[in-house]
Order: structure tokens, then sequence, then C-alpha cells
């Protein structure tokens, strides 16, 4: 992988090896449904905007990640990323309906994370949103209501999205019914705890959660009781936003032709969305507190992240994601762990195809894992756990973005951060074409491609299309 750098970033980090450990640790993943960073107040000193519980128990006592980013921020190409460790172009799941066509089901899905886990010894188990096309649905060659996907010892997969009167798949034995009165995320937390309190046998193995409420995404249904709770919250300003005619004229025609959008619209819709996050905080407040009566705490890796960034207006494209710009692809990371140093940061480069391949090794769970296909991640785990890890680390310091929807239709583009440049080059399926220099232009308001010097552009095409088809250790 290291051939395929621009240049060696050498972090002040320690070199991959596998840390010793007494004991597995239990592992927690709670997944945010669209929650992007720019715009959601995701920063390095406190950690989430109004997610105290979020920022005392897992930010304060775990590292931030300021750089990462998604492979294509789109929801199921997203998450079969994340349980593979592989580009959405080695899974094929590209769109939310590609279920049947992808790879991921039935092949990759039957050996991917929570097989490998269960294979050494987890006790997993999954609520919320899993993937779309897991519901009863015409689209389907078969019905899922009652399927549990490989690895999963117990599986709450939700057969609707409706923030209200929720149908739950109750681990293949048939599906539960929610009243209207009963909010998602409530559920979520419900029978996570009711799973650690009554279901969880702690001399079977550990465990590992993967806990995936709806919110924020649209049509950002807070609970009712934290509906107006931040009455007046507004966008942060960013010049991205409604952007005048002559940046968006320099991007390509489709974005070009886009209008303004209603600045009091998208203000709502960011209030409502703010307000979503309270009751995924709570939850992880009531989690931590169980933790505690369990004596779990000190042994257990919680990971915070999201599916998809998203855009309010931005680049004056409604509401949404799926686009290569830094709303959509940058969202929040934290961890905290043993052997993960408290109120740390970082900014190494990493993706969604890490999650797999990270999780596999702190869970002592890495022989589990197929020799073909190969994974396209890195394990994260020298750079979570230092103290237990020696030498310098070289990192990656760009990565593949693919979409295969959008305004401008799909794409492929590079995203690099080194010590020379900060930048994002983009090439449309159309023949359209953007260069951000992102130090320069953090909001990637300003297509300079025309005024690249032909060596330049030159140099980024060839990358990219050496790039984009990657597989494996020939993946950035």
């Amino acid at each position: 992988k290291m051939a395929l750098l621009l240049s060696g970033l050498c972090l002040l980090l320690p070199a991959v090896t596998t840390a010793t450990r007494t004991q597995k640790p239990n592992i927690v993943l709670v997944l945010t449904d669209d929650q992007d960073a720019l715009l959601n107040g995701y920063n390095v000193s406190i950690g989430v905007n109004h997610m105290t519980n979020l920022n005392t128990h897992v930010r304060s006592n775990g590292m931030l990640f300021t750089q990462y980013h998604l492979a294509f921020p789109l929801c199921s190409p997203c998450r079969s990323t994340m349980l593979t460790g592989r580009y959405p172009h080695n899974t094929h799941f590209t769109d939310n309906n590609s279920l049947n066509s992808s790879k991921f089901h039935p092949v990759q899905e039957a050996d991917s994370l929570p097989v490998w886990l269960t294979k050494s010894g987890y006790q997993t188990m999954l609520a919320g949103k899993y993937m779309n096309g897991y519901h009863t649905s015409g689209r389907n060659k078969m019905n899922f209501c009652t399927y549990v996907p490989p690895g999963w010892n117990t599986f709450y997969g939700f057969q609707t999205i409706d923030f209200f009167g929720t149908r739950v798949n109750n681990n293949g034995t048939g599906t539960d019914l929610y009243p209207e009165d009963a909010y998602q995320t409530d559920i979520i937390r419900n029978l996570s705890l009711a799973w650690l309190q009554n279901a969880y046998n702690p001399s079977q193995g550990p465990f590992f959660m993967w806990l995936t409420p709806h919110a924020p995404h649209a049509p950002y249904t807070p609970a009712p009781r934290h509906l107006g709770k931040l009455k007046g919250l507004v966008q942060p300003y960013d010049p991205a936003f409604n952007e005048p005619d002559a940046l968006q004229d320099t991007l390509p025609k489709k974005f070009a032709a886009l209008k303004p959008v209603s600045v009091d619209n998208m203000n709502a819709i960011f209030e409502r969305r703010a307000e979503c996050l309270l009751a995924i905080d709570e939850m992880i407040g009531d989690l931590f507190v169980q933790f505690e009566k369990m004596n779990v705490v000190d042994n257990t890796f919680f990971f915070f992240a999201s599916d998809n960034g998203y855009h309010l207006g931005q680049h004056r494209i409604s509401p949404g994601k799926r686009e290569a710009f830094q709303h959509d692809i940058q969202v929040p990371f934290i961890v905290r762990g043993p052997g993960v140093p408290a109120n740390s940061i970082s900014n190494a480069m990493i993706g969604n195809y890490d999650f797999a391949p990270t999780i596999a090794a702190l869970a002592g769970a890495t022989e589990f894992i197929p020799p073909t296909p190969p994974l396209d991640g890195t394990s994260l785990e020298p750079l979570l756990t230092p103290a237990q890890n020696q030498g310098p680390l070289f990192w990656r310091n760009l990565t593949l973005q693919e979409g295969y929807s959008g305004v401008e239709g799909g794409y492929h583009g590079l995203r690099i951060i080194n010590d020379d440049e900060n930048t994002l080059y983009v090439e449309w399926d159309d023949g359209s074409l953007a260069f951000f220099d992102t130090a320069a232009d953090p909001w990637q308001t300003n297509n300079t491609y025309g005024i690249l010097p032909p060596e330049r552009k030159a140099l980024y095409a060839n990358m990219l299309h050496s790039l984009q088809n990657c597989s494996g250790s020939e993946c950035p």
C-alpha cells in the first residue's frame, strides 16, 4: 500500500503489532444515520455539540479522529463496507436498492465481521437499522421479515425505518410491531439494556453490540420530549451555503444550474436534526450506567460514528448526501477503550473500510478473516493503543472516493492530505472535472481544475485510474 502514497507520512505512533490482553474486550458501536462532522458541531475540544453523555464517557476518555472519510456516503454501501472491510466497488453494493445484485448478499455477508467475531467466541447483538433491502418489499427475492444475517446471535433488525410504529425482526422468531407512541431510538435503548441485563451471559464470552438508530436521518423527527429543546438553533456560517454565482459556476454543469435554497427551511431542518441526537445521547448515558453496574467499562471498546455525512444547502444542493464534497464524506469517529489515551486526537486519514479489520484485531479474530477476497482496509489498533506497540508508523495520506448517484451522476475521486497538500480531485462519469485546494478553501467552494498545470492534471488522473478498481494491498 505504501507504494501508492504521494509521500510517506510518518506519524509518531507505534508500529502494527498485536496487543496482548489478559481477556478479550467487549466492543460496542453506536452508528448514527446521516450525521456529518462539519455541520453537527464535531470538534476536537468537546466532541459533538449537545451530546453531553457522549462527550463525558467517550470523548473525554478516548480518541477523536479528525480525518475519518467515507468511501461512498450512502447508507447500504457504507454499512456493507464497514462489515466487510472492502470498498463499494468490491462489494458491488453501490446503491440502497442493489442488495440482491451485490456481492455482499449472500456471499460476502456469510464471511463478514459478525461471523469472524462469533467464531472468536463473541456474543453478537444488533438493534436498529441493518441494511436497506432487508425489509418486506416487492424488490426483494426473498422475505427478510425473519431473516437473521450470518454471525448475529441476537438480531433486532428494523423492518421499517419509521420513527414511530416501528416493526422489528425479533431475532428470526417473527416481527414485533411497536406502538405509535414508541420512539425508535428509545426502542433500541430498551432492547439493548434488556439484552445486557437478561440475555447476555459473561461466562460465554465477551459481547459485540451494533446499535444503529435511524436518527438524525430524514424526516428529522426528534423524540417528543426533545421537540423544541434547541429552538432557534441555526446552521453555523458556511461559505459553501448558497454560494455566489461566480463560485457556483465553476462547478460541473448540473451543480452550476442549481438555484439557492431556503435559509429558513435549512435552519429548521438543522434544528430538528440536532434535537434527534438528544435521544441517542441519553441512550449512550444509560448504556454506561449499565456498563458500570456490570463492571465492564474498563474492558469495553466503545465506537461512535455515522454512516453518512449530510449537506443542507451547501453548493445549493437540497438536503441529502451521496456527493464527494467534505460535508458528505467526513463524519464523526470517536473511540474509547482499554489502552486508548484519554482526551486524545488522531489526525490520521482513516475510512469506513478500516472498521472490520480494526474490530477483528481488537477482538483477536483476525485468524478468521478469509484470505480472498482480500480486505481493502487496515486495522487502526496501533493508532488506538499506542502504548501496546512500538516504533514509527507510516499511514495513508490519500483515500479513494467513489459515488454512483448524485446531482452530477456517478464519480470517482481522490481525497489527499499530506505535508504538501490538502486537496480533493474528482472525475464525474459525464466527463466533468473538479479540483479543490482544501487547505486554502476548506469548504470546497472554488473549483480550480482549469488552472492546474497539465502535468498535475495528468498526475491526479493517472493516480485515480490506477486506484479506482483496487483490491486489497493495491488500495491506499
